[in-house]
């Protein structure tokens, strides 16, 4: 599954971040960009839940690596078991090396792996990844 949509509209991103500002910050820059559809969580551990329940996976999740009851290193080695094929971004405020690993473990699980960044979250760096997903119909 790729996230080819006709338009951004149609994406659904979920954002999983235990900080309540970052997760504003994101749907405001997601929101800005045309994305509507849009779910937000503080806690890792439900969103590993939820995404194993869902019939319909989201076409990207957004993954805060530093998390207090599951780190974004563990939700990405539960993404991989759950072969979830939507795009990820991972996002770190903590350090390189992490990152470095997140981005490795996600790589070598099969994750399609849309970016690795510092925080915070960059308006540009997320419409070029979202402008590489959407086909050129998009009106957006």
């Amino acid at each position: 599954m790729s996230l080819k949509k006709h338009s951004r509209s149609e994406l659904l991103v979920w954002v999983i971040d235990d900080d309540e500002i970052n997760l504003a910050i994101a749907r405001n820059l997601l929101e800005q960009l045309g994305v509507t559809r849009i779910h937000t969580e503080t806690r890792a551990s439900r969103a590993i839940e939820l995404l194993a329940s869902l019939a319909l996976p989201p076409d990207l999740v957004i993954v805060d690596l530093y998390m207090p009851d599951i780190d974004g290193i563990e939700l990405v080695a539960e993404l991989a078991k759950l072969k979830f094929s939507g795009g990820v971004i991972l996002v770190s405020g903590v350090n390189a090396e992490m990152l470095a690993a997140a981005r490795q473990l996600a790589l070598a699980g099969g994750i399609n792996l849309l970016a690795a960044w510092e925080k915070p979250l960059r308006i540009d760096a997320l419409a070029a990844v979202l402008e590489n997903q959407v086909s050129s119909a998009d009106p957006a």
